[in-house]
């Protein structure tokens, strides 16, 4: 990419018209009104509307995805595009072709697995070799997942694990609401996608990389398969979407050690899937392959048999100590009838509705047009009231402490003398509609990162191309949000040991 002297603008927001959009340039221009930004779109008018609105004085860029000159000329002006503009499958190809042509950093806040595993088909090479970061799935899908996998497993090989085996983060609590962009990604996703295609998305290693040779692959890797899947038949049990009602013992001692049992409550431990699960897994999924690729297991810890995994606590089933035995147990019952007839009744129904023409139009009709039609998604009051909360664990091995004294590095030693297990804790909280208020947060502070911190962002071979946040960025974007010398960004990440 060229210098940042030779760049008009840190930034561009693309898509500055729609929802997210208009929280993102509220957001830099309540924030950082000294950054070098400006907004991009196909309607002057409509863009000249927003800034009016938040009452600054920007550039405005008029680009049109089907003339690649003038996209190209957009995307020349600034280092990293924020992209905005949904759905991706749709709308994102020709912006990200265009960034790559132009040597520009980007950054989106899709949730599109399929569109993600086109660009990275099309383009990962190109970008590569270019030295630039192409990072999708900055906001909610699937930055707090990324963040928690990569923070966890950085805390187990300080902790001289040779091993990382299992990242789970169960979604405690949330509330937030629905904006037209996702429920329409939603539906062209069904809308266009062959079964095949629906099927291959199920896969959590759906975006893992491609074989490109018959030689062998990174280690525990295989090049037998269309992507590089791991070749542990133990680990594929592990890594499947959780698809049914579990109590997970873990999740209760990471709540104990994260939060005051005299403060808050006991929770039962019953989990259920978390929805979005089908696109943050697999973008985990991503990271853990990248980081193993070109044999990156230098520092002694083995991840190749690392698992990523999410659910949802059972909403009612929290366990407060205001309620009685009698209540505790009733709320259990109750959560269990919820979770099975979510797993059960509701999930299936909502994928026959989207997947069969006739049912999928009729939802078009009655629910999709509606919210479109409508203010696009939750009011400003809506999402100051929305949270969420996640919490997490993450469990590695290494060897004993009376054997550190011993010869050979700690894989050698853990093939002859005793391990432990290693147990550590994570916690991830946001103020405010994850979905939305705070997707635009986590989505400006990635590119931020880019744009602002470049000195401090990983830069091996394998952190360019199409990548994930947490290999493009590492931690630097958790520094940015956990900072508060700027005021709070409302979102916090933290690691505790056991």
């Amino acid at each position: 990419m060229s210098s940042d002297q030779q760049r008009k603008f840190d930034v561009i927001v693309w898509g500055a018209t729609g929802f997210t959009g208009k929280l993102v340039c509220e957001y830099i221009a309540t924030k950082y009104p000294q950054l070098r930004w400006a907004v991009g779109g196909r309607s002057e008018s409509k863009l000249c509307a927003v800034l009016s609105s938040l009452n600054v004085t920007k550039d405005v860029i008029v680009a049109n995805l089907s003339d690649d000159t003038s996209m190209d000329a957009l995307c020349s002006q600034t280092n990293v595009l924020i992209s905005t503009a949904g759905p991706f499958a749709k709308l994102g190809t020709p912006v990200v072709a265009a960034c790559i042509r132009s040597g520009t950093h980007y950054v989106d806040i899709t949730g599109e697995g399929q569109w993600v595993r086109s660009i990275i088909d099309a383009y990962h090479e190109d970008a590569k070799s270019k030295q630039l970061k192409i990072i999708p799935c900055c906001g909610l899908d699937c930055l707090p997942s990324d963040m928690t996998h990569l923070l966890l497993t950085q805390q187990l090989k300080h902790l001289n694990c040779h091993a990382v085996n299992t990242v789970r983060l169960t979604v405690d609590s949330v509330k937030g609401g629905v904006s037209g962009g996702t429920v329409s990604s939603i539906y062209n996703m069904f809308e266009n996608l062959s079964t095949e295609e629906l099927l291959r998305t199920t896969d959590p290693y759906y975006l893992y990389p491609r074989a490109t040779n018959s030689g062998p692959g990174p280690k525990g890797f295989s090049t037998k398969n269309p992507v590089l899947k791991p070749t542990s038949t133990s680990v594929h049990a592990r890594a499947r979407d959780v698809l049914m009602p579990a109590f997970d013992t873990k999740f209760i001692q990471a709540f104990h050690r994260i939060y005051d049992q005299e403060e808050c409550h006991t929770p039962w431990g019953l989990t259920m899937p978390w929805v979005m699960q089908a696109i943050n897994t697999r973008v985990v999924n991503r990271s853990i392959a990248l980081a193993q690729s070109e044999d990156k297991c230098k520092d002694g810890c083995d991840t190749s048999a690392l698992v990523y995994t999410e659910a949802l606590q059972v909403p009612g089933t929290e366990g407060r100590h205001s309620e009685g035995p009698l209540r505790r147990l009733f709320n259990l019952f109750m959560g269990l009838i919820i979770s099975f007839t979510y797993c059960c009744v509701m999930t299936p129904i909502t994928v026959c509705v989207l997947y069969f023409p006739l049912t999928r139009r009729l939802f078009k009709l009655l629910v999709l047009d509606p919210i479109q039609s409508g203010a696009g998604g939750p009011s400003k009051e809506e999402m100051k009231k929305g949270y969420f909360n996640g919490i997490s664990y993450g469990i590695g091995v290494r060897v004993k402490d009376s054997d550190l004294g011993k010869a050979g590095t700690d894989m050698q030693r853990a093939q002859e003398g005793p391990i432990e297990e290693v147990v550590v804790y994570g916690s991830v909280n946001i103020e405010g509609d994850a979905g939305y208020m705070k997707t635009a947060v986590m989505l400006t502070e990635c590119a931020l990162s880019l744009a602002l911190n470049a000195d401090k962002l990983p830069s091996e071979a394998h952190n360019y191309g199409i990548v994930t946040p947490a290999i493009g960025l590492g931690t630097t974007v958790v520094d940015r949000l956990n900072d508060k010398s700027n005021g709070s960004s409302g979102i916090t990440f933290k690691v505790f040991n056991a």
